[in-house]
């Protein structure tokens, strides 16, 4: 849209350096007049006008030069308008682009964590089937693995955000309706796609 009005602004230009210069345009006009009806048809009643009208913009110079500065400063607005417009999307754009790339590593380090967790979880288990360790331990550490996987899906949601949030800068990527095995679900259909388990 910016650079549409870019492209206006600059046609403008065009169209005021265009009334300095004197115009000649050709005008014609027919007439039918008849006092009856059935003279309508008769060449008598015709009348016709055809000729050139020349426009000189002799008086006009300090309000076309004025006109013409108008039209320059409306222009460079629009450039203006037009880069500002460009740098924001672009801020838009490396904006989402780091939010994605910290949100992905934080998802990693916690699917990491996730993992560390549950050899603890399970080593811890093992403990105290074998009566080295007591029950207490292995409840703190399924507590600490439960916080952790809870981190694990928030970091994950949080991932699709910022996907959606950089689509979005780039503008687009939207489906305009749901896709097919969506529109399933959402009609409520439990069963899974076929190939997928």
């Amino acid at each position: 849209m910016a650079e549409e009005r870019l492209h206006a602004a600059t046609a403008n230009i065009g169209v005021a350096i265009a009334d300095f210069f004197p115009r000649v345009t050709l005008s014609g006009s027919l007439d039918v007049q008849a006092l009856q009806f059935s003279g309508l048809g008769s060449w008598a009643s015709r009348q016709y006008g055809f000729g050139p009208t020349a426009t000189l913009p002799i008086f006009e110079g300090g309000r076309l030069t004025g006109q013409l500065r108008l039209r320059k400063a409306q222009q460079r607005e629009a450039a203006v308008m037009l880069q500002r417009t460009v740098l924001k999307a672009w801020q838009e754009i490396d904006d989402a682009m780091a939010d994605l790339s910290a949100a992905q590593n934080q998802r990693d380090r916690l699917a990491e964590a996730v993992k560390e967790n549950e050899i603890a979880v399970q080593t811890a288990q093992a403990q105290y089937v074998q009566g080295s360790s007591d029950f207490l331990n292995v409840l703190t550490l399924q507590n600490a693995l439960l916080a952790t996987q809870n981190q694990l899906v928030q970091a994950t949601t949080s991932v699709s955000t910022s996907v959606a949030r950089l689509y979005r800068a780039l503008g687009g990527g939207w489906e305009r309706q749901f896709p097919v095995q969506a529109r399933r679900y959402a009609a409520g259909s439990t069963s899974a796609p076929k190939g997928k388990s």
